[in-house]
């Protein structure tokens, strides 16, 4: 499909964004996990108002990282969890709850590296057994990033590599309840497209988010489906720089808020909310201040119209990095801005509305926990119970190690820069001698002497795209395995 007439639109407001202190109206904050690496990347709340989370665990499972799903009450505390995957890598990116509580998991899968990675969705009942797992690709790579309910079944994005010209193309899949897919639609031009987020529409049809880069700039793109795949319109915003959507929501007046991220306005990115309406005509953005970084990820309607949208900064809190709650008007009038989090780096991926008022976060925390990163989750603005970390230890059994595989297990992959991997080798607990990132042009991107095979590495700084990472063992043997590092 070609590229979108590219109309630039584009009126920055700029939020003086002052923190709350929000002792008095924080219900509890708890970490779950294990003593490896666990992260929640999406919520669910359930009607008898408890919450899923779901995520990926260093620390259980088969391989060398697992889908982490978990369920928690109203109080936060822990009443059951699970993990999906095989002897490779999997990771849980979305959560889908249907009418009668089962849960749809989207996630990815990584087994065979002459493949790399396809989707992978998981059916649980309300209890969190299968009742049946599918993956999705073709020969290239091939990933989930969200899902949302339409009639019958589900509409799945993320990005393939396995169509266009292999910069990475938008893809769009509409399935049943069986899973079984319906139709499949790609969006791509010259550039590289990525489909971030979803919503599904009373029409039966959806709106997806895309993001697309080119020449060093990237902008946001709104596609509009009918329930057949049939494409109704698209819109395109962005700046002079980059611009990033990864959420989006319908609103009440029938349009829809994207949250995101955007650079070039100040010398950090900003968190960043654009309205439109429902014919994709654009309203007006809103983009926060201070002087810091800033990441925006899940994003939620209240009933009232407002929007809050979920993330993280460094520009004021407890410390490092906080989790972030933008909570704006139906017009996108600044009304407040809590962080949560202790001395190290926390960050919320995603949000979902409670049926006193207030919401819960979920996220990542490296400052509490048994292990090196854990589970986060934050309620607020119920009754106050606690202003400090819960820690919960989940009593999942952690397996016997299976037989050594060749090659690398690398967790979480994919990464974001900063992030902490950690590399196992063939055999588990060989010594590395030296570890080495490329890009794909072979070039050397980063290094890491010889450590501990226990030991994480930090991701560089380094462009969004799949890197080869090399590790040489202390008796001499190589081993490679793809990284796909995201914004």
């Amino acid at each position: 499909m070609s590229a979108p007439n590219r109309s630039r639109t584009l009126l920055l407001a700029l939020v003086l964004v002052i923190p709350r202190a929000v002792d008095a109206q924080l219900t509890w904050q708890r970490t779950y996990g294990g003593f490896g690496s666990d992260q929640a990347l999406a919520v669910e709340a359930t009607a008898d108002t408890a919450y899923v989370l779901v995520g990926s665990t260093g620390s259980f499972g088969s391989g060398g990282g697992d889908v982490y799903l978990v369920r928690v009450d109203s109080a936060g505390a822990l009443v059951w969890s699970t993990t999906f995957g095989g002897p490779g890598v999997e990771q849980g990116v979305d959560l889908v709850r249907t009418d009668d509580e089962h849960l749809l998991v989207v996630g990815n899968s990584y087994i065979d590296p002459a493949l790399g990675y396809d989707g992978l969705l998981v059916r649980a009942d309300p209890m969190g057994a299968a009742l049946w797992e599918r993956t999705y690709g073709q020969a290239g790579w091939d990933l989930f990033n969200a899902a949302a309910t339409v009639p019958g079944g589900w509409v799945v994005v993320g990005q393939t590599f396995s169509t266009g010209d292999g910069s990475g193309e938008a893809w769009i899949i509409r399935i049943d309840q069986a899973g079984d897919t319906l139709w499949t639609r790609t969006y791509g031009s010259v550039g590289s497209e990525e489909a971030t987020a979803v919503v599904g529409l009373p029409d039966g049809g959806c709106a997806v988010v895309v993001n697309t880069a080119l020449d060093g700039g990237q902008d946001i793109i709104l596609l509009r489906y009918d329930p057949d795949g049939e494409l109704l319109w698209q819109t395109n915003w962005g700046g002079v720089a980059w611009d990033e959507g990864r959420s989006v929501t319908s609103t009440v007046d029938g349009g829809f808020a994207v949250g995101g991220i955007t650079e070039g306005i100040v010398p950090y990115r900003t968190m960043l909310l654009v309205k439109f309406d429902g014919a994709g005509a654009f309203l007006w953005n809103e983009v926060t201040y201070g002087q810091g970084t800033w990441e925006a990820h899940g994003i939620i309607e209240l009933q009232n119209g407002d929007l809050c949208v979920a993330g993280s900064t460094d520009a004021f809190g407890a410390g490092g990095a906080d989790m972030y709650m933008w909570h704006t008007s139906a017009t996108g009038t600044y009304i407040e801005g809590p962080t949560f989090g202790g001395l190290e780096q926390d960050e919320a991926f995603d949000v979902t509305a409670t049926i006193d008022g207030g919401y819960v976060l979920v996220g990542r925390t490296n400052g509490a926990g048994p292990g090196p990163q854990a589970v986060l989750g934050v309620k607020h603005f119920g009754a106050p119970l606690s202003g400090g970390f819960t820690e919960t230890l989940d009593p999942l059994p952690i397996p016997d190690l299976r037989p050594a595989t060749p090659g690398l297990l690398l967790h979480p992959n994919p990464a974001r820069p900063g992030d902490a991997i950690i590399v196992t080798l063939a055999g588990g607990n060989a010594q590395r001698r030296s570890v080495v990132l490329l890009d794909q042009q072979g070039r050397q991107v980063a290094g890491w002497p010889g450590s501990h095979p226990s030991e994480p590495l930090r991701v560089p700084s380094v462009a969004p795209g799949i890197y080869m990472l090399h590790a040489l063992s202390a008796d001499g043997s190589r081993s490679a395995a793809p990284l796909l590092i995201t914004p």
